[in-house]
């Protein structure tokens, strides 16, 4: 069983995929009445081996290399419960064909990858993921196309979900950063999904689109942290009620004397807040770690009577220092 104080949404089509393009054309320019994705060797995000499809029955997703999704923050959660939970989906990158008519459903394989916790562990899938395709009315028709894929953590399910919107007239949808904001969004249950802190995980798309607040700290010891929090969509979405939803997208540490440490992974950075963005902990954990140090929490807001708390390789407070200077960086 996983110990969640120890110390992610998916997709592959049926008819093609950036290894080996369908349709006989592979490259030589457009099949008639089709979608030609063989004749776009300019493409970087996927070589220009695309599948030819009828774009009346079927709809191209194009998934560039390096696409993943996050753990975002939850108000139900501590910032050890939110470092317990991080975790990552690297989606498959290629171009698939996907049918059009509302209630296909169809096997798929569009994760490469699932990991969990802080040791990053890989979860093993407990078969295909599956597909469904509906059709949603309004404003603007919406194919709506939903995965789900079943993972093992340690003994318990994991039940990925993803979601994936595409408008009703378009051809080709390419998940680029731009257009999975405020898009693309998943979730994954584990085992019961009763306990909101430690069963359930909110998803949205590892690379964000801008900062929200930033704040350049520094502490009695001379010790100086950057902070760069960033909203999980844009434009601005509400977690719960009026909780902003925020996510620590970097930090770096610069302590006396010593070379700054920058900080990018998202299994070392995490948020935490109370409703309404309440009593906010931003956690920063070193690896490797300076010496005894293995981690920062910036413990409260900021600029209004935060502390910097210095932790050990067990996320034991070490010391605290009041936050002497902060500037707010937007």
């Amino acid at each position: 069983m996983r110990n969640v104080l120890t110390w992610p949404v998916v997709f592959m089509l049926v008819a093609g995929c950036a290894s080996s393009p369908s349709g006989p054309d592979a490259g030589d320019g457009p099949d008639a009445a089709t979608t030609d994705a063989g004749g776009d060797l300019g493409e970087p995000w996927d070589g220009g081996q695309r599948p030819d499809v009828d774009p009346e029955s079927h709809l191209l997703v194009g998934v560039p290399e390096d696409t993943a999704m996050c753990t975002r923050f939850s108000i139900a959660r501590d910032w050890q419960q939110e470092l317990a939970m991080r975790g990552q989906v690297q989606l498959a990158a290629g171009t698939f064909a996907v049918p059009r008519a509302d209630g296909a459903e169809f096997e798929a394989d569009f994760v490469a990858e699932v990991r969990f916790g802080p040791q990053r562990t890989r979860l093993e899938p407990e078969g295909p993921g599956r597909f469904e395709v509906s059709h949603e009315q309004g404003d603007e028709p919406t194919i709506l196309l939903t995965y789900r894929q079943g993972f093992d953590l340690q003994g318990e399910p994991y039940a990925l979900s993803l979601s994936v919107p595409a408008g009703a007239s378009a051809e080709e949808v390419v998940l680029t950063p731009a257009y999975m904001n405020f898009r693309v969004q998943g979730q994954a249950v584990i085992g019961p999904g009763v306990d909101l802190a430690t069963e359930l995980q909110f998803l949205d798309p590892c690379e964000l689109p801008r900062r929200a607040t930033g704040y350049r700290l520094t502490g009695e010891s001379g010790a100086e942290l950057e902070l760069d929090r960033r909203y999980c969509q844009e434009p601005p979405e509400f977690c719960a009620g009026c909780t902003m939803c925020y996510f620590l997208a970097r930090a770096e540490l610069r302590l006396p004397a010593e070379q700054p440490i920058s900080i990018e992974d998202p299994f070392l950075l995490a948020y935490s807040s109370m409703h309404h963005n309440i009593n906010p902990v931003f956690a920063v954990l070193l690896d490797p770690p300076a010496g005894e140090l293995a981690g920062v929490l910036v413990d409260n807001e900021p600029c209004f009577g935060g502390e910097l708390v210095f932790l050990d390789a067990d996320l034991a407070e070490l010391r605290r220092e009041t936050i002497t200077d902060c500037q707010t960086v937007y």
